[in-house]
């Protein structure tokens, strides 16, 4: 009896501190998992580095190609003479035309314009195209087709509102620039009353000079 206990003690010595060890070894295998993962992780990093900081410097030299090539000036007057006339040719009727408040970004300025005007499907469809046609970048946002009468009897007048936005460079431009626009928006006001005259329409715009 005295022989067992003994054996039994010797036994649970023995094993307690092989437990341990067990127990340290397999902590040691997850962190040794954990540092190969991140090793791995870091490695493939460090492999494709070249490759992403080629890829940011070809990002940036587009950007940058891309924002040289905005005008210096917004030209408002030269733009929306372009907006009248774009839908004088799709033979909608404008209700406004608004130049807003520009919007300064990090990068380049915003000019946004507001367009309200009434037509057919199809005349509207040819007026988006037009503007994008336009020599200015133009984006159109806010996009809204409304019909305020409906009925089956003819073809339906829409209401349109639109939202578009044109940009220029952060750079400022030259004064000899911002007298040609001021002359520009006399002439284009000039423009704009002669062929609201000519379709039976007014189409009324707010034109800003810009220093």
């Amino acid at each position: 009896m005295i022989g067992l206990i003994i054996t039994f003690i010797a036994a649970l010595s023995w094993a307690l501190p092989i437990s341990s060890k067990i127990d340290e070894i397999n902590a040691a295998e997850s962190q040794q998992q954990t540092l190969l993962d991140s090793y791995r992780e870091k490695e493939s990093r460090a492999r494709h580095l070249k490759a992403y900081q080629a890829q940011v410097v070809q990002m940036e030299t587009e950007f940058n190609t891309l924002l040289d090539q905005l005008p210096k000036d917004t030209r408002v007057s030269e733009l929306v003479e372009g907006i009248n006339m774009t839908g004088v040719g799709s033979n909608i009727r404008f209700q406004d035309i608004s130049v807003e408040p520009e919007i300064e970004n990090e990068f380049f300025i915003e000019q946004p314009i507001r367009i309200a005007a009434l037509g057919e499907y199809h005349q509207f469809g040819s007026f988006i195209s037009g503007l994008a046609a336009l020599p200015r970048i133009i984006t159109m946002h806010d996009f809204e087709v409304s019909n305020p009468q409906p009925t089956l009897d003819v073809l339906p007048e829409l209401n349109l509102v639109l939202q578009t936005k044109t940009y220029r460079s952060k750079e400022a431009a030259p004064e000899g620039d911002a007298a040609a626009a001021t002359d520009a928006n006399a002439g284009a006001t000039n423009e704009y009353s002669k062929n609201a005259h000519a379709t039976g329409f007014k189409c009324r715009c707010f034109i800003y000079d810009w220093v």
